[in-house]
C-alpha cells in the first residue's frame, strides 16, 4: 500500500533537521537519521487514508518535540532504583509508577522522603484495591461452588473432576490475590475452567461414508460418497448450561435469546438451547475451537465403517436416543444421558436430545458437493443457510443422513452446540 504526503511536509522536516531546502547534498546534523525514523513512525500513526498531513506533523511538534516527548515518556517509566541519580521530585516519580511499585518505594525511603499527600493516597488506593479484589474473588468462588455442588450430586465422577478444577482455580486465584489482578486474568481463569471441563473424542482420518442411496431418503441425503478426511476432535457431550454460563461471566458470550433454561440451576448439566449460530460460534472460538462441519459430524456419528446409527445397525431409535416415543411428552435430558446410544468412539447424544449447529453452508445434495463451503469467519454476515444435524427430543429420525437447512440467526429450544477442533 502506498501513501501520499502533503506539499511542504518534506521541506518542513528537512528544515527541522538543519538541511537547507534546495541543497540536497548538504549533510544533516549527526544522529538525525534515527530521530527522523522515529518521527516518521509517529507521523504514520496519525495518517488518514494513506495521506501524510503537514498539520499532523505540526501537532507532533516537529522532530525535536517528538524527541522531547520520547525522553519524557522514558523518564516516567524508570523504576525507583533507576531514578536515584535523576534530578526529579519524588511526587513526579510516583506518577510514573504502578501502585505496587510506588508503595514499595515509599516504604523503603520513609527515612529519606517524608510521606506526601500524593504518596499517602497511592498507598491507600493500593490497599483498597487489593481488599476489593479479594472480596470479589471470595464472592465469585462461593457462587460457583454452590452451583457445582448441585451438579456434583448427579454423578460421582463429575464431582471428582469438578473438585480438582476448583482446587486448581483456588490456587490460581489465591496466587493472583497476592498481587495486582486485572479483569483479563479473571476472564482467562473462567476460560481455563471451561476448557478443563470439556472432554474431546479423537476421530482418526481416512475415507468416510457420507450420505445414502436409500430409495426412501430425501434428495439432500443422496448420493452415498466417500470423501477423505483428516484427523479431528469433537466434544464428547453437548455444551451444557453450566459451561455456557462461564462464557457469559467472562464477558465473551451473549445470553441465549430465551435464557430461562440457562438460568435454571436444576438444568446445569443439560444442553444450552435457544442459541443462534453466532452464539454457538462465539462459544467455540472462546475455547480455541470451532463448529464442526456436517461431514465431520456425520463421520463421528457413523464411525469408520459407515454404520446406520452411532450405536450400530439397530433402527429402534427410541431405545437409544431422546426422541419422541408414543404419546409421552419429552424434554431435554442431561448431556451424559443415553449411554447406550453413544457412538462407537464414545460421543454422546449425536441423535436426539437437541439438534446441533454445523459450520457447513447447506447444499441441495451430495452430488458435486463442495467441501470448502464452510463458515470460517464468524464476524462476517451470512446470506446462505447453515446445516443442523442430529434431530431432537421433538423430532423423529429415520436415518442418520437427514439434514436440515436453517438461517444462522434462527434459535429454538431444540437447537444446541457441540464444538470441534
Amino acid at each position: 500500500m502506498t501513501s501520499t504526503e502533503e506539499p511542504n511536509l518534506i521541506n518542513a522536516i528537512l528544515k527541522d533537521l538543519g538541511v537547507e531546502v534546495g541543497q540536497p547534498t548538504q549533510e544533516a546534523e549527526p544522529g538525525m537519521l534515527p530521530l527522523l525514523s522515529y518521527t516518521l513512525e509517529q507521523l504514520w500513526q496519525r495518517q488518514k487514508l494513506n495521506w501524510l498531513k503537514l498539520d499532523s506533523y505540526h501537532q507532533l511538534g516537529g522532530v525535536r518535540k517528538t524527541l522531547e516527548n520520547l525522553a519524557e515518556k522514558t523518564y516516567k517509566e524508570l523504576s525507583a532504583e533507576e531514578w536515584a541519580d535523576k534530578a526529579k521530585s519524588v511526587d513526579y516519580l510516583l506518577t510514573g509508577l504502578r501502585l505496587a511499585q510506588a508503595e514499595k518505594f515509599l516504604k523503603e525511603q520513609v527515612d529519606i522522603v517524608p510521606p506526601s499527600g500524593l504518596s499517602c493516597e497511592l498507598i491507600e488506593a493500593s490497599q483498597k484495591e487489593r481488599d476489593r479484589i479479594a472480596a470479589e474473588l471470595e464472592r465469585l468462588e462461593k457462587e460457583e461452588l454452590e452451583r457445582e455442588r448441585l451438579a456434583q450430586q448427579r454423578e460421582l465422577q463429575r464431582e471428582k473432576q469438578a473438585r480438582r478444577g476448583w482446587q486448581w482455580l483456588a490456587f490460581v486465584l489465591g496466587a493472583i490475590a497476592m498481587g495486582t489482578i486485572g479483569s483479563l486474568v479473571y476472564r482467562e481463569g473462567l476460560r481455563q475452567i471451561a476448557i478443563r471441563q470439556t472432554q474431546l473424542v479423537y476421530i482418526p482420518g481416512g475415507d468416510a461414508t457420507i450420505g445414502t442411496d436409500d430409495s426412501e431418503a430425501h434428495p439432500e441425503e443422496k448420493p452415498k460418497w466417500h470423501p477423505f478426511m483428516t484427523d479431528f476432535q469433537i466434544q464428547k457431550y453437548e455444551v451444557s448450561n453450566h459451561q455456557y454460563r462461564l462464557c457469559i461471566q467472562a464477558g465473551h458470550c451473549d445470553k441465549p435469546v430465551d435464557p430461562n433454561k440457562l438460568n435454571d440451576d436444576k438444568l446445569l448439566n443439560y444442553p444450552v438451547v435457544e442459541v443462534t449460530a453466532f452464539h454457538a460460534a462465539s462459544y467455540c472460538s472462546w475455547l480455541g475451537m470451532r463448529l464442526p462441519t456436517e461431514i465431520e459430524w456425520e463421520r463421528a456419528a457413523r464411525g469408520a465403517e459407515g454404520q446406520k446409527f452411532p450405536w450400530g445397525e439397530n433402527t429402534l431409535v427410541a431405545n437409544f436416543a431422546n426422541i419422541p416415543s408414543g404419546n409421552t411428552r419429552k424434554t431435554t435430558e442431561a448431556v451424559d444421558s443415553y449411554p447406550q446410544g453413544k457412538s462407537i468412539e464414545g460421543v454422546y447424544n449425536l441423535v436426539g436430545n437437541v439438534s446441533e449447529w454445523t459450520a457447513s453452508f447447506f447444499q441441495e445434495s451430495y452430488k458435486n458437493y463442495n467441501l470448502t463451503k464452510v463458515w470460517n469467519n464468524y464476524e462476517e454476515s451470512l446470506i446462505s443457510d447453515l446445516t443442523i444435524r442430529g434431530k431432537s427430543y421433538q423430532t423423529t429420525m429415520r436415518r442418520i443422513t437427514e439434514r436440515v437447512s436453517v438461517p444462522a440467526s434462527y434459535h429454538s429450544e431444540i437447537i444446541g452446540i457441540r464444538c470441534a477442533k
